[in-house]
């Protein structure tokens, strides 16, 4: 179960990386035009 675990724990990682990083380009898309507002959380 040890394989599993990492596997699950890389993903969070990676998933956590992509939302900060879709969060850095929404708040700076938002910064130039407010009309388009990426949702926060994508599930």
């Amino acid at each position: 179960m040890v394989s599993a675990t990492k596997k699950s724990s890389l993903f969070n990682d990676y998933y956590i990386m992509a939302g900060a990083i879709f969060k850095a380009l929404g708040d700076k898309l938002g910064s130039k035009s407010k009309g388009t507002r990426l949702p926060v959380r994508l599930q």
